[in-house]
């Protein structure tokens, strides 16, 4: 096997950490060190030190990973659907299904956690917000490019409430899945995203 070079050889153990923090993370919360990170990594406390500063910056690469996974999600899985719904559904099904369900199962926990660090710590906030915005911009766009000539405040507000329903559902389903079946994604999903259809009313304040 052709041994990697010393910058390829530091990506991969920066990725393989990153996969044991996201694992410790949801499964211990603020109980997992670095240590623990490290030997479920299989690597050495010292080859944290040479990618991250501390937990803090694991969290925060942890989170502009899924951030990357959630924009390529939206374009993969919604590039074949013109229709909104149709578009917004297909999205749903594929991460709450297979491998990508118990992945975004830690992903869910794992933000609360950071949402708890965000609360409490002024230097983490920031960040958090930039994510949160950035992640209603990209549902926004794709909202955007499926609606003929929509409102922007009115997309605007959808994507927000889009990523408050996947938020919140999700965060139910985690503890109560037999009380939030799968396709009440997709039915809240056409409540929010019809309205953004020219032939559909719009809500009281939602145009000029």
């Amino acid at each position: 096997m052709e041994r990697m070079g010393r910058q390829e050889r530091q990506r991969h153990n920066r990725n393989r950490l990153l996969d044991a923090a996201q694992r410790l993370l949801a499964e211990r919360g603020p109980a997992a060190s670095l240590d623990d990170i490290a030997a479920a990594a299989g690597l050495t406390k010292g080859a944290v030190y040479s990618s991250f500063r501390n937990k803090e910056d694991i969290i925060l690469a942890l989170l502009d990973r899924q951030l990357d996974i959630i924009g390529t999600d939206l374009t993969e899985v919604t590039a074949g659907e013109t229709d909104m719904v149709q578009a917004f559904a297909a999205l749903s099904s594929a991460n709450s299904t297979g491998d990508r369900a118990g992945e975004n199962a830690d992903f869910a926990l794992l933000m609360m956690e950071f949402w708890i660090a965000a609360m409490r710590n002024p230097r983490v906030r920031p960040r958090y917000i930039e994510a949160l915005r950035r992640t209603r911009a990209g549902i926004a766009a794709h909202l955007t490019a499926r609606a003929d000539g929509p409102d922007p405040a009115l997309v605007a507000r959808t994507a927000t409430l889009l990523l408050g329903l996947d938020i919140g559902l999700s965060i139910q389903r985690l503890v109560d899945p037999e009380s939030v079946p799968e396709t009440w994604y997709a039915e809240a999903f056409e409540l929010l995203v019809r309205p953004l259809s020219d032939d559909a009313p719009q809500p009281d304040g939602a145009a000029d």
